[in-house]
């Protein structure tokens, strides 16, 4: 197990750091005519000065600059909120300085299996769903998600969406936009990081991407934050080609911390590529007249081949 898990002062040196390494990046993003501010020569500094953002928080340099350093210092939920309207944050920004500010909680109950709703939502679906822990794991998926990623395929270790996404190039080569999603699938993880800094589980996956991935290990560094919002996935899939889908991520209300992601087809042709693939039969209004009237013997069958070679060569 890892040390700094059993250690909750370690923890607390970790989330100080994690803020304090947060603002600066934040801080250097700003140019100061964003906020008003006259510049005349040359700067050395990227963005904001420590003193300017104290000043436009209302707090004291002094302070602020023990912040930025990882001190041992407690911001209160009037000084985060300033600092986050100082810094222009988003706000899903706004909410991990929250979370990392004012501490998270550790106490993460597993869930033993998908609940018996969960599943009955997960199989009623008729496009791909897939259900997740804080820490990206898969804890359930339909046929249309298997017939997608080839799920049932991956060993339990690797049945993360982190570890999927950075992983094979085979798998990546499935996204046309694979840098913008494996970046999102990064600021989620760090949403994560923010409730759970002291998980080893989700510590050991981090240190573990960081060694393996050099995107990981650059977009970690980088800051950035999401929550399961706005994610577009557009795949080149080697069976039925071309399909994109808006993911909508639903969230549980309970200590669980589940989320349940199904993605939505954007288009019609998507629709069908998804039913294919799962050889659903096509609703007669999908097929062109002259299918219809073809044999069905001279039809094409719409059972999927396997992926495995393909997908992980």
């Amino acid at each position: 197990m890892n040390d700094d898990a059993e250690r909750p002062d370690r923890a607390e040196e970790r989330r100080h750091r994690e803020l304090g390494q947060f603002l600066r990046k934040a801080r250097e993003r700003i140019t100061p005519t964003e906020v008003g501010i006259d510049v005349s020569g040359r700067r050395r500094t990227p963005g904001l000065r420590r003193e300017e953002v104290a000043a436009l928080a209302g707090v004291s340099p002094v302070w602020y600059t023990w912040l930025e350093q990882g001190r041992d210092v407690q911001a209160s939920p009037h000084v985060l909120s300033a600092l986050a309207s100082a810094l222009r944050l988003s706000n899903p920004e706004r909410d991990y300085i929250f979370r990392v500010g004012r501490g998270a909680r550790t106490d993460v109950l597993e869930p033993p299996e998908v609940a018996p709703s969960l599943a009955l939502l997960l199989h009623a679906m008729p496009v791909p769903v897939i259900i997740l822990n804080h820490r990206l794991d898969i804890l359930g998926h339909n046929d249309y998600a298997d017939a997608l990623y080839q799920l049932n395929s991956l060993p339990p270790e690797e049945s993360n969406v982190i570890r999927m996404t950075f992983g094979p190039p085979g798998r990546r080569a499935l996204f046309h936009n694979w840098t913008d999603l494996a970046r999102t699938m990064v600021g989620m993880v760090r949403v994560s990081y923010a409730m759970h800094p002291d998980d080893p589980g989700l510590l050991k996956m981090i240190e573990d991407m960081r060694v393996e991935s050099a995107e990981f290990a650059r977009w970690w560094d980088e800051q950035f934050v999401n929550v399961h919002q706005g994610i577009v996935v557009k795949m080149c899939h080697p069976v039925v080609g071309d399909m994109s889908f808006d993911i909508i991520s639903l969230r549980t209300f309970d200590e669980l911390e589940i989320t349940v992601g199904i993605y939505i087809p954007i288009d019609e042709k998507t629709n069908i590529a998804v039913r294919e693939l799962c050889g659903v039969p096509r609703d007669p209004s999908d097929v062109p007249r002259a299918s219809r009237d073809e044999p069905a013997s001279h039809r094409p069958s719409s059972r999927p081949t396997p992926l495995a070679a393909e997908v992980d060569p």
